[in-house]
């Protein structure tokens, strides 16, 4: 489950001890600076429910989308349902201030469609999320194609989120099976990156590795193993230094990465680092699955199927059983289930 880089992140501020309602009408803050505003918010609705209950709804969906980078997604689901309704409630009561983004858009191209991209944006991580991949593509095809517009009138206000953009439509068709029309627009953002960096050695080093590991997981569909292999390796490196800075942020989607890393290391025969990544990610998904256990449940038996693929690729076949009986355990299924789910999983991988 990746966590979705978004082209405008910044790092929680730290609110001071005299935080006013004033503060929280007028700053953007992250996950711990919205909660704080959201308590003054809902305290000031009580007072003047006209006034303060739309900025209720608004802290609840920037909530939401900082709990969903945090990997924390049914929390975040949680403040995104309560925000809806509160917004449907309010567009009922008036809906000519309420209307739909689009509608905004059409009035006021200049101010609105970039907030229609970011919904746009923020609906595919949702629809991803909970599965619905078909959908999450086509909300992100979308705010790619007002992005690249946008991009048109001013680059270096709207390039960063246009190649954001690139990449989850990119990372939508990988995980559609659709390994050949993800690999140009991945290609494209990497490559556009590279040249920034030359100049911004900085400039998206927290989204790069992303990109680089959804760049390897395209190659490997279309069967450039070496080349998804050079990717993975230096995503997994830039993702290890994310990880010293901010462990709880990154780890999750860094074991992700190292489970995408062997599948090129397998179909090199470099069979020895695959077990070694995927024992990394096992490691991982360990410890957060304690923490989140609904959230990465699946994750963790995920990485075992590939485990015990591996291990049994060196004859390791009381090893790859245990794997599996461990990953039955954690889905709920019989363990010949698992072995039919391992071997789609490679037909796809070679389709």
């Amino acid at each position: 489950m990746r966590r979705h880089w978004r082209s405008d992140e910044i790092l929680p501020n730290r609110i001071p001890p005299n935080f006013s309602p004033l503060l929280a009408d007028t700053s953007h803050f992250r996950t711990w600076g919205e909660k704080e505003a959201l308590e003054i918010r809902r305290e000031l609705a009580i007072q003047d429910a006209a006034k303060y209950t739309p900025l209720v709804a608004d802290s609840l969906h920037n909530i939401g989308i900082g709990l969903s980078n945090l990997g924390r997604h049914e929390e975040a689901l949680g403040g995104e349902k309560e925000a809806l309704e509160i917004r449907r409630e309010l567009a009922k009561q008036n809906p000519a201030k309420f209307t739909l983004l689009r509608e905004l858009a059409n009035h006021d191209p200049a101010k609105f469609t970039p907030l229609l991209a970011d919904s746009l944006r923020n609906t595919g991580f949702g629809f991803s999320n909970l599965g619905r991949y078909d959908d999450a593509l086509a909300s992100n095809r979308e705010a790619l194609e007002i992005r690249r517009e946008l991009r048109k009138q001013d680059e270096a206000k709207f390039g960063p989120s246009y190649l954001e953009s690139l990449n989850g439509v990119a990372w939508g068709l990988t995980l559609l099976g659709r390994h050949r029309e993800a690999l140009p627009l991945i290609q494209e953002c990497v490559d556009a990156i590279r040249c920034l960096q030359l100049d911004k050695p900085d400039m998206f080093s927290s989204g790069f590795p992303e990109f680089l590991d959804t760049l390897s997981v395209a190659l490997v569909g279309v069967g450039e193993t070496e080349a998804a292999c050079a990717a993975s390796q230096e995503s997994v490196e830039k993702f290890r230094d994310l990880v010293t800075i901010d462990a709880r942020r990154h780890d999750p989607t860094f074991a992700e990465v190292l489970r995408n890393f062997a599948a090129p290391l397998s179909a090199l025969a470099q069979y020895d680092k695959a077990l070694e990544t995927l024992e990394e990610s096992l490691s991982i998904y360990r410890e957060v699955v304690v923490k989140e256990p609904r959230m990465y449940k699946k994750e963790l038996a995920t990485t075992l199927h590939r485990y015990a693929d591996v291990l049994a690729k060196v004859g390791r076949e009381e090893e790859a059983i245990k794997a599996r009986e461990e990953a039955s355990t954690l889905e709920g299924r019989s363990v010949s289930d698992q072995v039919r789910v391992i071997t789609s999983f490679d037909k796809r991988s070679r389709d």
